[in-house]
């Protein structure tokens, strides 16, 4: 099989535990750039903190921020690009869950992000710190209970695991029609109906025009799992939760053993 486009996660799939990509997936990228094969990086983060990797892996092609919810075209010459798909949250969605986090949780950190900031209670906040040194994100400070909102594409709730479990049960309850999941058992993410990572490589398949029998993906959480399940060939890390790796078409090694470098030499450095 001949694979037109690779789509991989970020954290836990393309970098490893130290957060950095290793010199053999930049080989591994450089050789799909040779191939005119594109490599569509795809994650919960925001485009400023996806734009420094895709660069570091030579890499101009398009990007799948927020899970989905934003969707970027290539980057052209001068820099800019298209925006293929930009869904945001319903304002009255945004302030009711931050009142139930105020109210009913607040050892949770309520945080907010658009294409253009991530938006946070306190810069002092030790959830934003952690998230902030792993990311790089920029952020802007904001009071969440000002009537004047920003725009929404994603908000990120961080906290304790069992606060996080509680809240999340409490929203699939009350806000049944948005897309709400733990992308770590620390991290639950909020997004509009119409959001996945599958729905947005459907809009890159369109831009390529290719099928999705075209797509070699790859991951390693339980949000990956719609991506991984649509593609043509879909692989989970070898440090992937057991749930995630039985619905996989392969699994390879874990992102500290270069496990998406060595799946492409399996699987798409062929001759």
């Amino acid at each position: 099989m001949s694979y037109k486009l690779v789509c991989s996660d970020i954290d836990g799939t393309i970098i490893n535990s130290e957060h950095k990509l290793s010199l053999g997936t930049q080989e591994a990228a450089k050789i799909l750039q040779q191939r005119q094969i594109p490599l569509v990086l795809v994650s919960a983060r925001m485009p400023q903190a996806i734009i420094p990797l895709q660069k570091e892996l030579g890499n101009t092609g398009p990007l799948i921020c927020f899970s989905g919810a934003l969707v970027l075209d290539e980057e052209r010459m001068d820099g800019s690009r298209d925006i293929l798909k930009n869904e945001l949250l319903n304002e009255a969605d945004v302030k009711e869950i931050y009142k139930i986090c105020a109210e009913k949780f607040p050892q949770i950190s309520f945080t907010t992000y658009n294409a253009r900031q991530w938006y946070v209670p306190s810069k002092e906040d030790g959830w934003v710190i952690e998230e902030h040194e792993i990311t790089g994100t920029p952020m802007e400070l904001f009071q969440f209970d000002t009537d004047l909102y920003p725009e929404v594409n994603k908000i990120l709730c961080m906290g304790p695991g069992q606060v996080i479990r509680a809240l999340e049960a409490h929203l699939h309850i009350h806000f049944s029609d948005l897309t709400v999941y733990k992308s770590k058992p620390t991290y639950l993410e909020i997004m509009g109906r119409h959001v996945s990572k599958s729905s947005a490589i459907e809009i890159i398949l369109e831009r390529y025009h290719l099928t999705r029998k075209d797509v070699i993906a790859f991951g390693d959480n339980y949000n990956d799992i719609d991506m991984l399940k649509m593609a043509g060939l879909g692989i989970a890390m070898g440090n992937a939760p057991a749930e995630v790796k039985v619905i996989a078409d392969a699994v390879t090694l874990s992102n500290d053993e270069e496990g998406i470098k060595v799946a492409l030499e399996k699987y798409c450095f062929v001759s």
